[in-house]
């Protein structure tokens, strides 16, 4: 026993834990309690809204400041998460699928807001000419002067009158 050589993993013995006692007498720190975010999202706050103190939940300040952000900054992220948001709880209904992948293919001769009328008023191409019609003669008669100088101008350069 007095032959007892000191070495990597053999301390003194002088040097040894004693019996019962461990190396970590404090033990390990005591885990601090975590913020309840539950509650704290239940809590209004206070926000300055149009020059006036407003008390709003965070969640409804969150979002608010992701519409502004969105419309006003037109930052990408924030518009592409409001989009996300609407098409998760379903406060954007997307169109249903369109022949051809999703490409409309309309007239070259047809003015767009004509196209656009027709497009909300008798769904996707292809339209009859008895359909057109009805449609033409609403878009002529609320057309404004700028709309028909413009579709004037077409028709002369698509007769080759230019």
């Amino acid at each position: 026993m007095s032959e007892y050589t000191v070495g990597k993993g053999r301390p003194p013995r002088n040097w040894r834990f004693k019996p019962g006692q461990s190396g970590n007498p404090g033990g390990r720190p005591k885990k601090k309690p975590g913020i309840d975010v539950l509650s704290l999202l239940d809590q209004p706050v206070t926000v300055v809204q149009d020059g006036r103190a407003v008390e709003m939940q965070p969640g409804e300040v969150a979002l608010r400041k992701l519409v502004r952000r969105a419309l006003k900054d037109r930052d990408r992220r924030s518009i592409l998460h409001l989009l996300d948001l609407f098409i998760k709880y379903d406060a954007l209904h997307l169109p249903s699928s369109l022949p051809g992948g999703g490409v409309l293919n309309l007239p070259s001769d047809m003015p767009w807001r004509l196209a656009t009328l027709a497009l909300r008023r008798l769904g996707t191409p292809p339209w009859t000419s008895s359909e057109l019609a009805s449609v033409r003669a609403e878009y002529l008669a609320d057309r404004s002067e700028d709309e028909r100088l413009l579709d004037e101008s077409l028709e002369r350069l698509t007769n080759g009158q230019g």
